[in-house]
């Protein structure tokens, strides 16, 4: 895995990649570099940084030949060692900071619409549901789990750190748990329990909401004065995958909070631990096969109908032969490292906490097969 390619080149690449690549029509043949836009996720940010970085760097068309530069970001007749199956135009990925999966897919959505930034593809950690706009795609690329993270100074945790779905939904869905004393075991344990959840828009929130039950909202539990948006008073509905403002509301000894688990192995971990669910923990091996009770697909969306997905979006994202997507047999050796680009891919995701998909039926009424799942809402 070429580490020192994932570092620096995805910072520079959001920042200049706005003034890279032409515009061309949707509907026209790509002929040069284009710039790829994505928006929305915070839990996927980071993840696609790096794999953006690797997709614009990887091997592609002749753009040097015989001393002769093409500044106009075409290129040469391909020669014998050309790799074609890579980013063959040398497209450039830039990835806007998070708005959360919600805002990503609004902005699609609304893709050409005044007072809306033009995206080519969403970064989402939610599934589809009934509220999705129509004409969306959502295409599955890796898994997550979602858990209840607590600091390593919370001395009121049950001593197996393990909380049933019901205590879950008992925390913050129905309020019937609001003690510690609740669910360690401990009857005489009077500390209350200080529940926390993700802002609105939040993919994390979404998936999390509908863990805890049809309907089902995670600030159903906090006090009206502790989810105003007024962090003077002890708010409680905090940006997702960061415990930070619950150190700042020196809360830490008593709070829960439901967190991503890839961004918690990106975090470090905030000085604290992701607890069981049903007495499974959140594993790579326990989320990629699906008995942590709280997994998820993470997934890029893209638009079916007009501005439909542009060749070159489809060609990175695409769920059948896109380039995140496609399998092994049908990429390249990276002819810096000797690995074949889909083990990098899965090397990248991995390396960020998350889970590749194996090989397996693109489903969604999409024939063949791929690295990636098409979800829709049943």
């Amino acid at each position: 895995m070429r580490n020192w390619l994932l570092g620096g080149l995805a910072g520079a690449i959001a920042s200049v990649a706005l003034v890279i690549g032409t515009s061309v029509p949707a509907t026209a043949a790509q002929t040069s570099s284009q710039t790829i836009r994505g928006g929305g996720s915070d839990t996927t940010y980071y993840a696609m940084l790096q794999l953006d970085a690797l997709y614009s760097g990887s091997a592609g068309c002749e753009v040097q030949q015989g001393g002769v530069v093409k500044f106009d970001g075409t290129c040469f007749p391909d020669v014998a060692t050309t790799i074609t199956t890579e980013n063959y135009f040398h497209d450039v990925i830039a990835e806007y900071y998070p708005i959360g999966s919600g805002g990503g897919i609004t902005q699609l959505a609304n893709k050409g619409n005044p007072g809306f930034r033009a995206l080519d593809f969403a970064r989402s950690s939610s599934a589809p549901s009934a509220s999705t706009p129509a004409g969306l795609k959502f295409v599955a690329y890796a898994r997550d789990g979602i858990s209840w993270w607590t600091a390593n100074v919370n001395t009121h945790v049950p001593g197996d750190n393990d909380l049933t779905q019901n205590e879950i939904k008992g925390i913050w869905n129905t309020c019937a748990i609001t003690q510690w004393g609740q669910v360690n075991g401990n009857a005489g344990d009077t500390t209350p329990i200080l529940m926390y959840t993700a802002q609105n828009n939040s993919g994390t929130r979404k998936t999390f909401d509908g863990f805890l039950g049809s309907g089902a909202n995670s600030t159903n539990c906090i006090p009206a004065s502790q989810k105003d948006g007024n962090f003077g008073n002890g708010e409680r509905v905090i940006f997702e995958n960061d415990a930070q403002p619950i150190y700042d509301q020196s809360e830490q000894g008593s709070a829960i909070f439901p967190y991503s688990f890839g961004r918690f192995q990106q975090n470090g971990g905030q000085n604290g631990s992701l607890g069981k669910v049903d007495g499974v923990a959140p594993t790579k091996t326990t989320i990629g096969n699906g008995t942590f009770p709280y997994s998820r697909y993470l997934f890029n969306v893209i638009r079916t109908t007009s501005p439909a997905a542009t060749s070159w979006t489809k060609k990175y994202v695409g769920e059948k032969n896109g380039w995140l997507c496609k399998p092994a047999s049908a990429h390249s050796v990276d002819p810096l490292t000797g690995d074949n680009y889909r083990t990098e891919i899965e090397d990248t995701l991995d390396a960020e906490g998350f889970v590749p998909l194996p090989l397996g039926p693109i489903g969604g009424g999409v024939t063949g097969s791929s690295h990636c799942r098409v979800i829709t809402f049943p």
